[in-house]
């Protein structure tokens, strides 16, 4: 129905050009009358729903930006967590407060991550 009614809007918008282009003010006058008559509000409310569509396209872009800013934060806490892991294996046969610090670093970096999910 609506691809009918576009072309139906192109055809009258053509002979409005065509009655201007043939100066006969009178018939093009009227043709805008009839073009506003029959299809003025149908337009309108096109154009609000192309508006709330764009809206919601703008929505899912944002979503979208933020769930890949998420996944790279996810991905710097894993590789974070990862050198961790690696300097607590370095240090393991060193003085308790080092490999302690380290070990209480990777708890909190898998409640960061385990934060994440829920």
């Amino acid at each position: 129905m609506s691809r009918d009614r576009l072309e139906e809007i192109k055809n009258v918008n053509n002979d409005i050009k065509r009655f201007h282009g043939e100066f006969d003010h009178k018939q093009a006058d009227i043709a805008k009358c009839y073009f506003y008559e029959k299809y003025g509000s149908w337009l309108i409310e096109q154009a609000e729903r192309v508006q709330e569509l764009e809206e919601i396209e703008q929505e899912y872009v944002d979503l979208n930006n933020d769930f890949t800013n998420m996944a790279l934060e996810r991905k710097r806490y894993l590789e974070a967590k990862k050198q961790i892991e690696e300097k607590y294996e370095y240090f393991q046969d060193a003085p308790s407060s080092v490999s302690t610090g380290l070990s209480m670093a990777i708890e909190i970096l898998d409640k960061a991550l385990e934060g994440e999910s829920e």
